[in-house]
Formats: structure tokens, sequence, C-alpha cells
């Protein structure tokens, strides 16, 4: 049946001409455009809630992680494998890797359907907006051959269990910080298993099929384990170095001002590493297996440091005589623009007293103050 399904999805895309096909290309390469999958939990995380991009984080990575894992463990073949008359689109890349369960839904589910969850109460347009789209992306991957209907519904199963135990784990700790540790010992107990059962799958079991097979090599499902449990441990690494050594301060307990400098701060940061660094560490052997570690680890730890160092740097610098109960965004407006507050500008003004008095005096010795 789902063949069938496939095939008929198959046929409408043939006769239907390229605009569908092109719309649903976008959908699903804009579902995997890494500086999109960087800034939606990071401006969760920097602006809206640490609470809500924690959840988000957790589950992209959770996600990605137990997709990697079920697709190296069942090794399942791609649609077009197991049938020679059903084709994917011509359009986009031709799939290399295991079909069971779909990665591009798994992320869809993770990364946008999560973060819809979140801002439910508060965003609820964008919501329905971020839930359309993965909608649409689940049907794209139909629609342009590349999964079958169980590869998809599976995925989206596997992204609700994720998102209900990552709401109710941290909505645990926000009640228990203090149960931070055992949390962080678990999370790397789990890197460790995964990361012994990859090895062990590949070089002592050799437990992948031939590549004639299912069109996959066996190197590179090694590969795209170990990069996914690379990113879940940059995320466990990343999230408990910020409750330990940073700490900034929540999104919710600061301005509209200070969110937008974050954002700025931040998004500049990511679109360097995005288009700028990571495209030269591609090239090196060990960069893939480690890319979504090096990910997490500036989103979660690094950046909100240069978040704190920032702010801090501003208080501490005596010259600036900046206002506590400014923002950073706004002090930094003042600094740039000259604009001064009025205990600066009655302080100022004084001066200009003193100096034109002693001027008169100078010229005058009779003349009172």
């Amino acid at each position: 049946m789902d063949l069938q399904y496939l095939h008929f999805l198959q046929n409408i895309r043939e006769q239907g001409g390229e605009f569908w096909e092109r719309f649903f290309v976008f959908i699903t390469e804009l579902d995997v455009n890494p500086f999109v999958l960087f800034l939606i939990p990071c401006v969760l995380f920097w602006c809206l809630s640490k609470q809500s991009g924690q959840i988000v984080f957790f589950t992209y990575n959770v996600g990605t992680c137990l997709n990697t894992i079920l697709k190296n463990a069942i090794c399942c073949k791609r649609p077009f494998v197991r049938d020679a008359t059903l084709h994917p689109s011509a359009l986009t890349a031709r799939p290399n890797n295991y079909s069971f369960p779909s990665g591009h839904s798994t992320i869809a589910v993770n990364i946008f359907g999560s973060a819809g969850w979140v801002i439910r109460n508060k965003y609820k347009v964008l919501t329905w907006c971020l839930w359309i789209f993965v909608a649409l992306v689940l049907f794209s991957r139909n629609y342009l051959g590349a999964h079958t209907p169980q590869d998809v519904l599976v995925a989206l199963i596997n992204g609700i269990i994720i998102i209900g135990i990552a709401e109710l784990l941290f909505k645990y700790l926000k009640e228990h910080p203090e149960k931070d540790n055992i949390v962080f010992y678990y999370g790397l107990g789990i890197v460790v298993l995964l990361y012994a059962y990859t090895i062990l799958k590949y070089v002592v079991f050799k437990s992948y099929p031939a590549f004639e097979v299912t069109q996959v090599k066996p190197l590179t499902s090694m590969t795209d384990n170990l990069r996914a449990i690379g990113g879940f441990f940059g995320f466990v690494l990343g999230w408990y170095l910020e409750r330990k050594f940073v700490n900034f301060k929540d999104p919710e307990k600061i301005s509209l001002s200070e969110k937008w400098a974050r954002f700025v701060v931040g998004a500049i940061i990511v679109a360097v590493f995005v288009f700028m660094i990571f495209p030269v560490l591609k090239h090196f052997v060990w960069y893939r297996p480690i890319q979504f570690f090096i990910q997490n680890m500036l989103c979660l730890f690094f950046i909100p440091l240069t978040f704190k160092g920032i702010s801090t740097w501003f208080e501490l610098t005596p010259n600036l005589k900046l206002t506590p109960k400014k923002t950073l965004l706004d002090n930094i407006y003042d600094f740039v623009n000259g604009e001064e507050n009025k205990e600066q500008k009655e302080d100022k003004e004084g001066k200009k007293e003193k100096t034109k008095y002693r001027k008169n005096k100078l010229k005058n010795p009779h003349v009172k103050k």
C-alpha cells in the first residue's frame, strides 16, 4: 500500500508541472537550512525564555539522535531502492542514507513543531504557521518520493513523545534546580552508551547490509550516528556549563531593547560561523562527527558567555557612567550617539558654570559666585 500511494503521488508530480514540485523542494530545503535551524532554538533561548529554548534544543538533539540510531539499526531501504519504477524528484539531491524514520520530518516536528508548542499561549498566529509548515514538510517527503508514509508517521509520533518528555523534564528542573547534576550525569551515561553501540556495530559486529542492497555506505551511517550523538553531548555539556558558570539573565526578565541586542549580537556570530567558518571546517575529516557538538556548545554556552561578558564590560567601564536602570542596548545607543541621562547633564552643566565662574574671577577678582 505504501508504494501504491507513492506511485499515485508520482503520477500527480509528473503531470502537475514543475510549480508544485519546486514549491515542495523549497519547503523541504528550508526545513534543513543550517542558519534557520541555528536561529529558531537560539532566538527562543536568548530572547524569549530560557526554558522554552532548552525544550526546543532538547527535542531537536534527542530527536536527531534517536532518528539516526533507528535509521542505522533498522537499515530500511529507500522506496526507490525497493521499487525501481519509483523515482525521487530530480530537483533535489538523491537521498543517500536509510529511509526509516524520515530525517526531514524529524527535524520539522522537533524544531518547528516544538517551537510552535512552547509559544502557543503568546503567539497563536505564529504557532499555527509553524504547525502548517510541519505538515507541509511531512507531505513533501512523500510527494518528492523520498520516504514512505510510515517513515513520516513514525517521525511525527517520535517527535510528539519527545516534546512531551522535554516539557516535563524542564518543568521539573525549574522546580528542582539542585537536580541538574543528576540529569547531567545521566546524559553523559547515555552519550557513552550510544558511542559504544555505534563503534561496536561498525567495527566489531559489522552488521550493516552491503552497499548494493541499500545504496548506503556503512561508514556514512556510522558518521551520521557520531554526528548526532555529538550533538546530544554538546547539548548536555553546553546546558550544564551555562547553568553552572554563566547563568545569563532569563530573557523573560529583561527589556525588549536588550532582547534585540542579544538577537543582533547572536545572529552575527551565528552567521559568521555558518557562512564563513563551517564551510572551511567541513573539508577536515574530523569535523563532520563533531559538527553538532560545536554548534550546540556555541549556542548554549559560548554566545551566552559573550552576552554576559559584554554586559559586565559595560558595567565595569567607569568612563561610560552607565545608568543601572538602563538596558545594555540603551547604554550602547547613548554611548554611540552622545546621549546623556539627567544626572550626567546636571553634572556637565555644573562643571560649565564652575568653569565660567573661574574665567570671570580671573578677569574681575570681585565677582561673586
